[in-house]
């Protein structure tokens, strides 16, 4: 029997008795054909029981027989949006805003239409003409802060995403989103509050958990952000994403066997997952107990390699088969722990590379020609590096871009990392092309690959391979015929596809070539034109909390230098110099966790007290300082200490340029000899030590006598003018780098 009373209709469907509602609308229709409500209910009752295509004839005819209501319209562009009909949603909502130009709603899913469509600014001008209406609409003014996000313009997102959370507390995306933009921003302590607030909401979200807790990491909170993985992985962990990343976090705060077992956890779920099978593999230490842990370490490394090649070899012809991105991503990973051991890895180095280079040759051949081209234009050269900012890499390896003659050289900068900052935008305006291009994915790897393949450049040079783990894999590619590594990371790449290796001559042995599994080719001096840091005014040692009347022994490298051969050094001068005091430097870059520091000053404090020395105020841990500010600490401390097996580069730069006494004692390979070759040139050859007691003696002699240090500085003072400045490398560089792009004919 046909309804009579339309309001029990409408009850029907408020009800959720939609059957009912759907019959009675029906029968009501046949009676009633020229009823918009009807019709348009009808529409909402077919579009909630999952036939919107079915609907949208309802609402058209509703907007038909009632044309001065926006409501039919409305309803019609959602029907479209969830058909994918983005053209017909936007022109519904158009039509619905120009009956009612102040529907906050109809303006709001016409910005998300807009948005899906990539109309970005015509989004945000959707978003923005709600809230010049409704300033308090949440949903708006999340939609908006979302759309600036993805835009890129996360700094004009802040507003709208916190507003939004004001409003809406309990706004999942309000809370993600305004964290991801804080992390975004470089501002991971601030990102923290927000991402936990939206971990709450939805706890088992694997997203955010991530991002949590890479800010946790990125905040110096190592620890807590370990705990946060923790507290999922094996739950809420799809892919095995989180565990993957608690494993990386493991390894960095110096739990390598606990990496490796998280590692092994998820290659045994996943027997395919390559990365995993590298991890469980090849994870190092970073800080080291004893010589003795160090040379267990060395053998499991190699014992792990064996099993690393029969696990890929088992695997070609599937492996073969991976996406190039894929793959890239599968084998973001570096050997950096390695290169600190204080022994020669070519053999090793070498291995993994060969790894490297064969299973990127099996699904990605070759992208650029196999040899120079003709004599004629100007040379192309690349230079690829994921620490094109401020710091050392870019203090090294910047003025080799700005030198090369622009009329021979054409050049090219490929910045792969996150950070980028006024020295990359000097660095932007020094060459003639450059692509900021973060390899946040392995398509992201590869479409920088494509690129440098596309310009096809004669010369790619990778100034610091090995700092990062994405950039490596790239280098197993032949992106040009000619490729080359330098001193950034100061250890060979082992990678077939470099072919040249470019260092300072006054910094290798005589035999060096046998530490490189590339050509060797070594520039003069310290192979730039290093600019002499601007030395600060005078500081006051109270406020870095260093004590009057002690001798102070500056040792200020990284904990994952310091190899456990140095603890006996110190010990040795602490023991015949009771006021000696050795001042470290806790975090090397803003917000670094320093629990390794704490690690390795545990660990000096140990040979102390094994040589009769009480470690009570013999150490003196500095937290980061600011550059100027580090400068400050040089001129108040009476003696830099050099690292063992890996010595000071921008450390005894800044030591020379403060006028502070540098004490080293060179090893075998290039990594332990940069400080010699730096006094060397400053005329300070009596501050390389010839063995380990010579450092001591030195050290101690240097330290005890002030009228020493005085005449060190002055000649410090005189003999800086040859270490810095210097244009004899940029120009040996030039002509270095001619002759690769155009070598001479090989002997007939």
């Amino acid at each position: 029997m046909a309804p009579t009373d339309f309001r029990t209709i409408v009850d029907l469907q408020l009800a959720g008795r939609l059957d009912a509602a759907e019959t009675a609308l029906r029968a009501w229709i046949i009676g009633h054909p020229g009823h918009a409500e009807a019709h348009g209910r009808l529409g909402m009752v077919l579009q909630a029981t999952g036939r919107t295509g079915a609907a949208m004839p309802c609402f058209e005819t509703a907007a038909r027989l009632d044309p001065a209501n926006p409501q039919p319209l409305c309803l019609l562009g959602a029907a479209c949006h969830a058909l994918g009909r983005l053209d017909a949603a936007a022109a519904a909502y158009r039509r619905a805003l120009a009956l009612a130009p102040r529907l906050g709603r109809a303006w709001n899913n016409l910005g998300l239409v807009l948005g899906e469509q990539g109309d970005l600014d015509g989004a945000v001008a959707a978003f923005r003409a709600v809230l010049a209406f409704a300033p308090d609409y949440a949903t708006a003014l999340g939609n908006l802060g979302a759309v600036l996000a993805e835009a890129g313009r996360d700094l004009e997102a802040l507003p709208a995403l916190r507003a939004a959370a004001r409003h809406a507390p309990a706004w999942f995306d309000a809370w993600r989103n305004l964290g991801a933009a804080l992390g975004r921003l470089g501002q991971p302590l601030d990102a923290v509050a927000p991402l936990e607030t939206a971990l709450r909401l939805r706890p088992r979200d694997p997203g955010t958990r991530l991002q949590l807790a890479q800010c946790l990491e990125q905040a110096g909170r190592a620890a807590e952000a370990i705990r946060v993985l923790e507290a999922a992985c094996g739950k809420d962990d799809p892919g095995a994403a989180l565990r993957m990343a608690l494993a990386r976090l493991l390894a960095g705060a110096n739990r390598a066997a606990q990496a490796r077992a998280v590692y092994a956890d998820v290659l045994a779920a996943r027997p395919d997952d390559l990365q995993a099978a590298i991890g469980a593999h090849l994870t190092l230490p970073l800080v080291y107990a004893s010589g003795a842990e160090v040379a267990r370490e060395r053998t499991r490394f190699a014992d792990g390699l064996d099993a690393l090649e029969t696990w890929v070899e088992v695997r070609r012809d599937a492996l073969a088969q991976c996406p190039p991105a894929r793959l890239l991503a599968q084998l973001a990973w570096v050997n950096f722990p390695l290169a600190y051991h204080g022994h020669d890895d070519r053999a090793l180095q070498a291995r993994y590379g060969r790894l490297v280079t064969g299973l990127l040759q099996d699904c990605a051949p070759a992208l650029a020609p196999a040899g120079p081209r003709a004599a004629a234009g100007r040379i192309r050269i690349g230079f690829a590096a994921s620490l094109f900012c401020r710091g050392t890499v870019h203090a090294y390896f910047a003025p080799w871009v700005g030198a090369l003659d622009k009329g021979a050289f054409e050049t090219f900068v490929y910045h792969s990392g996150a950070r980028e900052d006024a020295a990359s935008a000097a660095l932007a305006q020094a060459c003639d092309h450059y692509l900021a291009l973060p390899l946040a994915s392995g398509q992201a790897a590869w479409d920088l690959a494509r690129r440098i393949a596309a310009d096809a450049l004669d010369i790619l040079v990778y100034p610091e391979l090995g700092m990062t783990a994405e950039l490596f894999p790239l280098a197993a590619l032949r992106l040009a015929p000619v490729q080359c590594a330098a001193w950034g990371h100061p250890v060979t790449t082992g990678l077939p596809t470099i072919d040249a290796f470019l260092s300072c001559d006054p910094m290798e042995t005589p035999d060096a070539q046998a530490h490189y599994s590339e050509r060797l080719l070594c520039l003069p001096g310290l192979g730039t034109c290093y600019p002499r840091p601007v030395r600060p005014a005078p500081g006051d040692r109270a406020a870095f909390g260093l004590p009057a009347g002690r001798r102070l022994y500056l040792f200020p490298h990284a904990p994952f230098k310091i190899h456990p051969d140095n603890d006996a050094l110190l010990a040795g001068i602490a023991a015949r110099d009771p006021e000696a005091m050795f001042v470290l430097v806790g975090g090397h870059t803003a917000g670094q966790d320093a629990s390794l520091a704490h690690a390795v000053a545990g660990r000096i404090e140990a040979a102390l007290a094994a040589h009769g020395v009480a470690p009570a105020g013999r150490l003196h841990l500095l937290p980061y300082l600011a550059h100027e500010d580090y400068l400050r600490v040089n001129r108040l401390c009476d003696l830099m200490l050099d690292c063992l097996h890996w010595s000071g580069g921008n450390t005894t730069l800044d030591a020379i340029a403060s006028g502070l006494p540098v004490v080293t004692l060179p090893g075998a390979t290039m990594r332990s000899r940069q400080s010699a070759a730096m006094l060397r040139m400053a005329g300070l050859d009596r501050l390389v030590a010839a063995g380990p007691a010579g450092y001591v003696e030195t050290a101690l002699r240097i330290a005890g006598d002030p009228l020493a240090r005085a005449a060190i500085r002055q000649q410090l003072e005189r003999g800086a003018d040859a270490v810095f400045g210097q244009t004899a490398p940029l120009q040996a560089l030039d002509s270095m780098l001619r002759g690769l792009a155009h070598p001479p004919p090989a002997p007939a």
